[in-house]
């Protein structure tokens, strides 16, 4: 699992690539924390891209549950982007997709431009 943090402004971008399982989740976990916790200023959005995301397992759901939640004891929006198929059907499995603010990559783009510029 590949695990790239960008930042800007008052807002975090994490960018995942590969399987996102019980082993790799720890440091997804971590690292998207360390990095919302340190904000000097109020972290308005995080923004997790799941486009690369080739597998999730119960573990991967978890995690993000428990990031939203998070997110909203620090009053933060957390907005999935472009999610792979696999994992929306995951998500969709298990009641969570309209749990989550989910976008593509060209809304987030829209909204976050220097985020996401291509």
């Amino acid at each position: 699992m590949d695990v790239r943090i960008s930042e800007s402004r008052n807002r975090i971008l994490v960018a995942l690539e590969g399987d996102l399982v019980s082993e790799a989740c720890a440091r997804f976990r971590d690292e998207t924390l360390k990095r919302l916790r340190a904000k000097e200023k109020r972290c308005e959005t995080v923004w997790v891209d799941l486009g690369r995301v080739t597998l999730i397992d119960s573990v991967g759901l978890g995690v993000l549950m428990g990031l939203k939640m998070t997110c909203r004891q620090h009053r933060a929006r957390l907005v999935l982007v472009d999610p792979s198929q696999q994992t929306l059907s995951a998500l969709d499995a298990v009641g969570f997709a309209e749990l989550f603010d989910i976008v593509s990559i060209d809304e987030a783009a829209r909204q976050a431009p220097d985020l996401f510029a291509r």
